[in-house]
């Protein structure tokens, strides 16, 4: 249980991060894909259907506004031509680790879009290689050619 991690995609790519902001005791690493880490920056339909309409429940909940709270390694991933989460609630993110000195790993793929950034095979090995180097201890192997 000392060597847990994370990965979401989308929301479950806030939940990620989510999960170093409130429960850095438990999960050591996390890998965000597609992230939206501020409701303010997402569809409004879909936040003020379960959030209401804007309030301090936005601000308490915004992964950005707590990046100082961030705790263990994590590695961000978007797709630059995402119709869905904007690639900039993930660069909103960066700029606040930054200004908080936090390190993290972050790959922005060009050519993806929101459904297809982690159908790339380079991304997946990225994904394993993180995993094994930050929970296993050890170096991946050199070739990984995921199915």
């Amino acid at each position: 249980t000392n060597r847990v991690g994370m990965y979401g995609h989308s929301h479950g790519g806030y939940d990620a991060v989510r999960a170093l902001i409130l429960h850095p005791e438990f999960y050591k690493v996390a890998f965000s894909s597609a992230g939206c880490h501020d409701f303010r920056i997402d569809k409004e339909f879909y936040p003020e259907l379960y959030m209401g309409l804007l309030s301090k429940k936005y601000e308490e909940q915004s992964n950005i506004v707590n990046a100082s709270k961030i705790r263990g390694k994590l590695f961000l991933l978007h797709g630059a031509l995402d119709n869905n989460v904007n690639v900039v609630s993930t660069m909103k993110l960066v700029d606040e680790l930054i200004k908080y000195n936090k390190d993290f790993d972050l790959l922005i793929v060009p050519s993806a879009g929101h459904d297809n950034v982690n159908k790339i095979r380079y991304v997946t090995r990225r994904k394993f290689d993180f995993f094994v180097k930050n929970l296993m201890g050890v170096e991946p192997p050199l070739e990984f050619n995921p199915k």
